[in-house]
């Protein structure tokens, strides 16, 4: 950081520190089928943990990484990579995984997230309840997924530190369970992110095809807003999925 802040004041054309932030895509291969997701899933490519060692040279530099797939945790060795990693590194760099959590038992996160410097959990759920879920991912690990969160959101208020980022792909099919999930969110005290569905799904993108829409919706997203302040729950993208809706 000093290097950068550096050559911002030197006005240098190029900086000269080694990047600070990874963000990384070992491969795109998942164990599910979601609906409105656009990745190629029975594609082999795959960047094994032995190039992946070679971010440990850069280990001392950089502030964060981030790694998502696919799924990345469908590989055994990734998880041996991961916890190899975050044993490596200081309590000021920050180690964050996206996933769908399908494969994350209870041992697992307890190596994950323990000592000072804990790995950090996007976790994709866009429903509260197993049908939906069965249809949106074409997956059967709702329960297991679920308990990962109520698992995540314990450990977090044990070390006071915000370790799960709840995401929420908002669709037709899900539209009337955000306030479920707020609710659920709020009681485990842990953020939960809205996103709209993005690409041409035209039987599920609200935000595309107007016809989609449920005269209800807007009124429906203001009665969540309201809830998600009642209960002070750390609800995001409530306002702009909203506007959306409204535009």
């Amino acid at each position: 950081m000093n290097l950068y802040l550096k050559s911002i004041t030197d006005r240098n054309p190029t900086a000269s520190n080694t990047p600070i932030t990874f963000d990384i895509q070992p491969n795109e291969s998942c164990n599910m089928a979601c609906i409105m997701c656009h990745q190629k899933h029975d594609s082999t490519y795959r960047v094994s943990p032995p190039s992946l060692r070679k971010l440990f040279e850069y280990a001392p530099h950089f502030h964060s990484v981030r790694f998502q797939g696919g799924e990345v945790f469908i590989y055994p060795d990734f998880t041996d990579y991961l916890i190899e990693l975050k044993e490596s590194l200081s309590e000021y760099q920050k180690l964050n995984v996206i996933t769908n959590a399908s494969k994350l038992a209870p041992e697992l996160l307890e190596r994950l997230t323990e000592g000072n410097n804990p790995v950090f959990f996007t976790v994709s759920l866009d429903t509260v309840h197993e049908e939906t879920y069965r249809y949106i991912r074409q997956s059967k690990f709702f329960g297991r997924v679920i308990e990962t969160i109520r698992y995540l959101g314990r450990i977090q208020q044990e070390k006071k530190v915000p370790l799960l980022s709840w995401n929420f792909v908002v669709m037709k099919s899900n539209f009337y369970h955000i306030q479920e999930a707020i609710e659920l969110a709020a009681e485990l005290d842990v953020e939960i992110a809205f996103q709209p569905i993005v690409g041409t799904y035209a039987e599920e993108n609200i935000f595309a095809y107007r016809d989609l829409r449920d005269p209800k919706y807007v009124s429906y997203l203001g009665q969540c807003i309201e809830t998600a302040r009642a209960l002070n729950a750390k609800a995001v993208n409530l306002d702009t999925i909203k506007t959306m809706l409204d535009s």
